[in-house]
């Protein structure tokens, strides 16, 4: 299938999945923190040199992120409703030349939602119902990560068509989640990790 425009919504449809986790997540708890290492998932194509020339640099006013993103971003956000009460989802997403689709998503959550949420939790119950989202799509691989300090998960999930990698992280009572998805095989592990460097959190 061409993912021009189906790598956007897939990726976009893992918010509603990290935001079930939080909610559910309760009681206080730590987990250790690693350094984030890249390895290229087995169903992405081989590295390539990366030439970014192009790319655009995205620092949204009080987002609390910046980012290079493959092209100019389109944004959205919706009001969302959770147990603890509304929140927000803002959403940017762009697809390049070979249709994969990039997406930063940021939900904010009620002040003092994730106070005493186990961080385990939250991940471990996120990357599961992430998995859920791409059809027949199983975790191929996760790693506990950090950035600036935020504990975080970097998972590759896929099925035989589809094959979507991303990271996310808790900053306070917000999730911010960056991620790539494309057709089996045509994912290039080098834009991939270009792109996940590039993403920095300022909160």
């Amino acid at each position: 299938m061409s993912l021009s425009m189906s790598a956007p919504r897939d990726v976009r449809r893992l918010a509603p999945a990290i935001l079930c986790a939080v909610a559910v997540a309760a009681c206080s708890n730590t987990i250790p923190r690693h350094p984030a290492v890249y390895v290229p998932p087995p169903v992405t194509a081989a590295p390539s040199a990366v030439d970014m020339t192009g790319w655009v640099t995205l620092n949204p006013d009080g987002e609390g992120f910046s980012v290079s993103m493959p092209g100019t971003a389109q944004k959205t956000t919706d009001s969302i409703q959770t147990p603890g009460g509304e929140g927000s989802e803002s959403v940017w997403n762009c697809a390049d030349s070979s249709g994969v689709g990039y997406m930063v998503v940021r939900v904010q959550l009620k002040p003092g939602s994730l106070t005493g949420a186990p961080v385990k939790d939250v991940l471990d119950t996120s990357v599961t119902q992430e998995a859920s989202l791409i059809p027949d799509a199983k975790i191929v691989s996760q790693l506990d990560v950090t950035l600036s300090g935020h504990p975080g998960r970097r998972v590759t999930v896929a099925n035989s068509t589809t094959t979507g990698v991303g990271e996310l992280f808790i900053a306070s009572d917000d999730i911010y989640f960056v991620g790539v998805v494309g057709d089996r095989g045509i994912i290039d592990a080098g834009r991939t990790e270009a792109f996940f460097a590039s993403f920095q959190l300022t909160v």
